[in-house]
């Protein structure tokens, strides 16, 4: 089988790479975070295998490309990328995106057993022996609560109905402490300065300061002037999400299904009951009642057997704890990857690459092993399967393995290793290998600091929880020891996230507002489930004793292509001011907002979008804009330079190049130091925010809050902030999380990395398994502790061993 073939790729920061990747195998590509591991599989083998194939079957987007010599050897390719599949929709669920539901639909019309009107039970032809009537049997769209037949009309399929009160909505935005702004969701700020001004009203006032006209607008919503109103808006967010802003639907009793489909039903189950239960579950269902259908409708034996393969694959690649009725926004990457993965799982397509970015993130030890064995069906069915990874596991399973580096940014982009895991291991330029050599056996050797024991005595301050039952949790209690690192560790779907984003994070908010929603102190509406809690029994205990806290999470930094790292930071209007106060400029009469591509800077011909693009006869073509050349802006602002760059050349600069190049300017300088400290020094100042992934978010909004004078005593929440980060990288991040815990302050981090788990000072374990099977602490201790107790399946690993939870149903 011929190689694809790469000569003198230059894309981004490859330097003229030539390299021969072997197909029908299993590739790992690898190298510390920026080095050009996902250029090389993405944006040059996936794009061009995507145009080639576009351009195949007449429906192409072409653009002009200098970005290598030669590939050849490519067939159409398949990617799933973290950063490009994530999904908003609060109707889509798991079993809309994977259309089991759909299938799950026939089934029940066929073969359920229906009730009739008058109450009474039919036979196996339907005939009701109460009332002698013959029920019709009902159409599939019945069942579909996306369809005006079968969903609920009370709550239109949601599930759910707002119950928020006005007096709740005060209460949850803090009027009382609060001005109008600041207590307004992020999205309708815009709107709230808009009625301000048409009902004459400061908003930066308060609430209670308003007319009464005034007030009834900002409540109810005044149309004419583009605002709706903040009920309206929070009735229509809580639809569909979980909190106090809504309820179970009085009518379905959350089943979104209509009366008629709720009295259909197989083994006592109508649909939606039957799609609450978890992949697992419904795995043992389906088994068991097949032949009992086939015997009823002989005719569904093709549904039967395509319901029960696409279950055992979502088991199969570790989503076993997900029902169908999971809603898909609240998915990690990770499972998203997985979902993909199990879809083409069953495609059983041949003669493809695919290509995978990081597919064990949020995967336990005990998972991940299951999933590389999913991943290599895909090649033995005659296809290529190039992973960008970074976990040492998938590494030391792969074919073949490309290391790009040596570093990041301008220092990497080149091949530090191609070959055999055996060759590898012998490799004296690669910063990867030396990790592996040690992988087999977990030491405390090597990390950077020798963690102090640490006991919890009664005399350690605490925040307690009580009684949380949030999801699958089990009325459980729980004590996070503060003024240290603290570990969560668990299967996937054991509760983690439960315990601490939906659970924690909500109780906090309480008491200390929006800072909870990240670095910025803001909630967007997506995001506004993130301060509710579905259990009002739930009690926390213990939050005085902190100074503040920040929940950094991996959502966007900005959802408009124009955001970027530099405008997120703060540092970009202090750029523009700089080459605004030079005296070509001041001649000129440019100001600063002269030097955005969003304004009166930009070029006249693209409009500052550097590039210009026309469509004829279903082709796109793009190229750059040759006005300005692609750098977005008009000549006169071009024309200003500091210190021989111009405005545009430092859109281009990495960070740690415009860290040294400003390094005059403190305002400018310090807080890129602080990216370059957490492992951001290769991103580009100008790189748009919807490219940059969900780690690298979480790591840039570190980097500001490291910059805000914080006193201590606050309490820093990280869900996975390993994700993306080599060895390498890791090891960097923990001394900066460290640090943080020298300087007085908490850090509670969700995470699955072995060697995180093992630098905290104490552990708390969710389990034993997944959805109904999780829900408990199973585990709290130090590390030292995990391990020797016979219960913790993590603390298997610290002694190493494992221990398999894991179901795999074709075992």
């Amino acid at each position: 089988m011929n190689p694809i073939c790469i000569r003198g790729a230059k894309l981004h920061n490859l330097k003229s790479l030539s390299l021969d990747i072997p197909k029908g195998k299993f590739v790992v590509i690898t190298g510390v975070s920026g080095s050009g591991k996902s250029t090389l599989a993405f944006d040059l083998l996936y794009q061009e295998g995507r145009r080639r194939y576009d351009r195949a079957v007449g429906s192409s987007h072409l653009s002009e490309t200098d970005c290598f010599d030669e590939i050849t050897g490519l067939v159409p390719t398949v990617a799933v990328e973290q950063r490009i599949i994530r999904q908003s929709n609060p109707r889509s669920l798991v079993g809309t995106r994977t259309r089991l539901l759909s299938l799950m639909q026939i089934v029940f019309s066929m073969a359920g057993s229906y009730r009739c009107i008058c109450g009474g039970e039919t036979d196996e032809q339907r005939l009701c022996h109460d009332c002698g009537l013959t029920v019709e049997p009902l159409p599939a769209e019945h069942f579909n609560f996306n369809s005006p037949f079968g969903m609920c009309l009370r709550c239109f399929g949601a599930g759910q109905v707002s119950s928020l009160t006005i007096e709740q909505a005060m209460s949850d935005r803090n009027f009382d402490k609060w001005s109008v702004l600041r207590g307004t969701p992020g999205k309708m700020k815009d709107g709230v300065k808009r009625l301000a001004k048409a009902y004459d009203f400061d908003p930066n006032g308060s609430y209670f300061n308003l007319s009464d006209k005034a007030q009834v607008a900002y409540l109810n919503g005044d149309l004419s002037v583009g605002y709706e109103g903040l009920m309206p808006f929070l009735h229509r967010i809580s639809i569909g999400a979980e909190g106090t802003g809504s309820s179970v639907c009085p009518s379905c009793h959350g089943s979104r299904i209509g009366r008629e489909a709720q009295n259909v039903t197989i083994r006592g189950l109508h649909i939606s009951a039957l799609a609450e239960k978890t992949l697992k579950e419904q795995a043992y269902f389906w088994d068991d009642i097949s032949e009992s259908i086939l015997d009823l409708e002989p005719s569904l034996q093709g549904v039967l057997k395509r319901i029960q393969m696409q279950i055992n694959h979502l088991c199969g690649v570790g989503l076993s704890h997900l029902s169908l009725y999971r809603r898909m926004p609240t998915l990690s990457g990770g499972e998203m990857q997985r979902l993909f993965l199990a879809a083409h799982l069953e495609s059983e397509l041949e003669g493809l690459i695919y290509v995978f970015d990081e597919p064990t993130v949020g995967l336990h030890e005990n998972e991940k092993q299951l999933l590389i064995k999913r991943l290599k069906e895909l090649q033995t069915q005659g296809n290529s399967v190039i992973v960008v990874e970074h976990d040492l596991g998938v590494i030391s399973s792969a074919d073949w393995i490309i290391e790009i580096g040596p570093g990041a940014g301008e220092e990497g982009g080149s091949i530090v290793y191609q070959g055999n895991y055996k060759s590898y291991m012998n490799c004296v330029d690669s910063l990867i290998a030396p990790f592996l050599s040690r992988a087999d056996k977990v030491t405390r050797e090597g990390f950077h600091r020798a963690r102090q024991a640490f006991s919890f005595t009664d005399a350690v301050p605490r925040l307690k929880l009580k009684h949380a039952t949030t999801n699958n949790l089990k009325d459980i209690d729980v004590s996070i020891p503060l003024g240290i690192m603290v570990g969560v560790a668990g299967v996937s779907g054991s509760g983690k996230s439960s315990l601490i984003s939906s659970t924690l994070v909500p109780l906090l908010a309480k008491s200390y507002g929006s800072v909870i929603a990240d670095v910025d102190q803001e909630i967007d509406a997506e995001d506004e489930q993130v301060i509710t809690i579905e259990s009002k029994s739930t009690v926390l205990e213990g939050s005085s004793l902190l100074n503040g806290v920040s929940f950094i999470t991996q959502s966007s930094i900005g959802r408009s292509k124009t955001s970027t790292p530099a405008s997120y930071i703060g540092i970009w209007e202090k750029i523009r001011t700089l080459f605004a106060n030079q005296n070509k400029a001041k001649g000129l009469g440019l100001t600063s907002g002269d030097f955005s591509f969003n304004s009166t800077g930009a070029c006249s011909e693209c409009r500052g979008e550097g590039t210009i693009k026309k469509e004829t006869r279903g082709f796109t073509f793009e190229w750059p804009c040759h006005a300005c050349n692609g750098t977005r802006y008009c000549p006169e602002v071009l024309d200003i330079t500091v210190n021989g760059k111009n405005i545009a050349d430092t859109l281009k600069m990495s960070v740690t190049e415009a860290a040294d190049f400003f390094g005059n300017e403190s305002g400018i300088s310090e807080p890129l130091r602080l990216l370059e400290k957490v492992g951001m020094g290769y991103l580009k100042l100008g790189q748009s925010s919807t490219t940059i992934s969900g780690g690298e978010a979480q790591r840039i909004k570190l980097a500001k809050e490291l910059g805000r004078s914080r006193t201590g005593g606050i309490l820093y929440i990280f869900d996975e902030p390993t994700t993306g980060l080599s060895c390498v990288d890791v090891e960097r991040l923990m001394e900066v999380l460290r640090s943080l815990v020298d300087l007085g302050n908490t850090v509670l981090v969700v995470e699955h990395d072995l060697s995180v788990l093992l630098e905290c000072d104490w552990l708390i374990e969710m389990g034993p398994g997944g959805g109904n099977a999780g829900g408990l602490v199973i585990a709290e201790g130090s590390p030292e502790t995990l391990a020797l107790l016979p219960n913790s399946i993590i603390g298997s690993y610290f002694r190493g061993g494992s221990i398999n939870v894991v179901d795999d149903l074709d075992s």
